[in-house]
């Protein structure tokens, strides 16, 4: 059962199986048959440990959450941005966990960058250990992990995701082929709203390159437009059925902030194009960006699609 701490954050009691788990490194089968991964995918439940990864995330980060230490400047993280004191704690835990459960890796994550993990490097774990980092120091509860693990180099060779929304303690996890989750119940897409009465989240930050798409026709047609400073989170919120659809055409959407979240959409039943309706892959790396329209349903997809160009 869930409590709410004082410092807002959701608390969390350990129960006997997740102190077994804690205790214990994991390594049960876990992807259907028909799939194809690497070695070290096949003999590694990715679900558990990202689990296990995020609630580590967690207990790291609650002490922190509303602190002025949570805001101290660490170092300059790999996506460009200054590394925070509540990021480094919230990438230690996940490296903490991989390295508990004997995970050979390459880590990409939008603080430490590349990171070798083993002497088997043939699997990728990518990471934003706390997607809305500013969010977190400013006491805004929209924030959380996110964590994917990939058989490749790319993003649509993404196998497994989990996403945690800190304050609330929602804990969304996916795995290629096998649907989605929602706090352990099966998460699927509703359908959406007419488009006037959509809640759309939209990134409004101008693209780092000047394109010929533009919103202003989307705008005139929207009533209810969302940005909560937190993209991959607020893919997640697609997912659940919060937001009708998240539409990123900045170019500068990283693929850390969505290599979780867009799995998690896509086993939800949603899909994730680009803003010409194409379909979306990136390079796995701390400074790969794209651009993104990311709905619950086809229909509202075409449509954005349509009064985007």
């Amino acid at each position: 059962m869930s409590q709410r701490s004082s410092n807002g954050l959701a608390s969390h009691q350990t129960s006997p199986e997740q102190q077994r788990r804690i205790a214990t490194p994991v390594s049960t089968p876990s992807l259907k048959t028909g799939q194809t991964p690497c070695g070290d995918c096949a003999l590694k439940d990715w679900i558990a440990i990202l689990s296990e990864c995020l609630e580590e995330v967690e207990n790291r980060v609650r002490p922190l959450y509303r602190t002025p230490q949570a805001a101290e400047d660490v170092s300059s993280g790999a996506g460009g941005d200054r590394t925070r004191r509540i990021d480094f704690e919230a990438e230690e835990a996940i490296i903490s966990v991989l390295k508990h459960n004997d995970v050979s890796c390459t880590l990409v994550s939008e603080e430490i960058g590349i990171l070798k993990l083993g002497s088997n490097s043939e699997v990728t774990v990518i990471t934003d250990p706390i997607d809305g980092t500013v969010n977190a120091i400013m006491g805004i509860p929209i924030f959380g992990p996110l964590i994917a693990v990939a058989s490749g180099s790319s993003l649509n060779s993404v196998i497994a995701g989990g996403a945690m929304q800190l304050p609330s303690g929602d804990l969304y996890l996916a795995e290629r082929g096998c649907g989605a989750t929602l706090n352990g119940k099966d998460l699927i897409t509703r359908a959406s709203l007419p488009l006037e009465r959509a809640v759309i989240g939209l990134d409004p930050r101008p693209p780092r390159i000047p394109a010929p798409l533009r919103t202003d026709n989307l705008l005139r047609r929207l009533r209810h437009t969302r940005h909560l400073g937190a993209n991959g989170i607020e893919i997640c919120f697609v997912a659940s059925g919060l937001y009708d659809a998240f539409i990123d055409t900045r170019g500068a959407l990283r693929v850390t902030d969505i290599a979780a979240s867009s799995l998690i959409l896509k086993e939800a039943g949603g899909l994730i194009v680009s803003p010409e309706g194409a379909k979306v892959d990136a390079v796995i790396d701390p400074k790969s960006t794209l651009s993104l329209v990311a709905a619950c349903d086809q229909r509202i997809c075409g449509q954005i699609l349509e009064l985007l160009r």
